[in-house]
């Protein structure tokens, strides 16, 4: 991956877009999960549209290794060259604050990138999940610290409430089935979808501001857009389904607007309300 990341940048786009095309066409279990996500998701589409969007991600996910190879070890000037920011007066004011900053975004294909991007703009730490794989996990996140501040794992969630306390910046991606314990029900894309509540409890406890962040490819595949929303207000409320279903709606928008760059081969709709069928096999 370290090679990686010193090709041309079209031409790792370009590798990436035909390893996709390659991989995209076998009958493989995640490329059934696509499928699947897609049928729920797009239900008024044909087979052939799903068919065609599901090829699409799978160009979107093979570029995003090359993308994660830039966003680890490419150079920090030449990545700001591709940077495009939207809404930076949103972070800016947020973090002049006094209060603690929550950067919450979803799983998009070129995550890693962001990353990199985002510490171009402000010191800032992270929220992720371990991986199955101790060494991986390691160095995965040996790397990732090169560039944020620290790695925040669940066991840490008391050095996540001192340290927006103490008015720092930590990401949240939040767009995951963690199971019924601590979640709610909120439509996204008009499915119930098991939303977790920890992003109200956090931002209520610490009393930070919670401002969307989301980063995508453009479409032109020339170079990236981060875009900052204004910080919510009234946020939390005291429904904790209108808070889920808020932040379930922004997610879908970007993902309406750039469909092939979700996370569609992750089982985001496995947990159920009471008395609905399993929706995957």
């Amino acid at each position: 991956m370290w090679l990686m990341s010193k090709l041309p940048f079209r031409l790792m786009l370009g590798a990436g877009h035909l390893l996709g095309s390659i991989v995209g066409k076998f009958d493989t279990k995640n490329n059934r999960l696509i499928l699947r996500n897609l049928e729920l998701c797009y239900p008024k589409q044909s087979l052939a549209w799903r068919k065609a969007l599901a090829l699409r991600c799978w160009q979107a996910h093979a570029m995003a290794g090359f993308e994660t190879a830039m966003g680890w070890w490419g150079s920090p000037k030449k990545l700001q060259k591709l940077l495009t920011v939207e809404g930076a007066h949103h972070l800016e004011q947020a973090v002049q604050s006094e209060h603690g900053v929550m950067l919450i975004t979803a799983h998009f294909t070129c995550l890693e990138l962001l990353g990199t991007m985002l510490a171009l703009l402000t010191p800032y730490s992270s929220t992720a999940k371990h991986l199955r794989n101790p060494v991986a996990d390691y160095e995965i996140n040996r790397v990732r610290c090169r560039h944020l501040l620290t790695t925040l794992f669940p066991e840490n969630i008391k050095r996540v409430h001192k340290r927006l306390r103490m008015g720092e910046t930590i990401t949240f991606l939040l767009d995951q089935d963690y199971g019924r314990k601590g979640s709610v029900f909120a439509p996204f894309y008009n499915v119930a979808t098991a939303t977790t509540m920890a992003m109200s409890r956090i931002a209520k406890t610490t009393q930070s501001q919670v401002i969307p962040m989301f980063f995508v490819r453009n479409k032109d595949n020339k170079g990236y857009t981060l875009k900052f929303m204004p910080a919510l207000d009234n946020y939390p409320s005291d429904d904790p389904v209108a808070d889920a279903t808020r932040f379930n709606a922004l997610v879908e928008e970007v993902a309406r607007d750039y469909p092939e760059q979700y996370g569609w081969t992750y089982k985001r709709f496995n947990t159920r309300p009471e008395g609905e069928p399993k929706v995957y096999d």
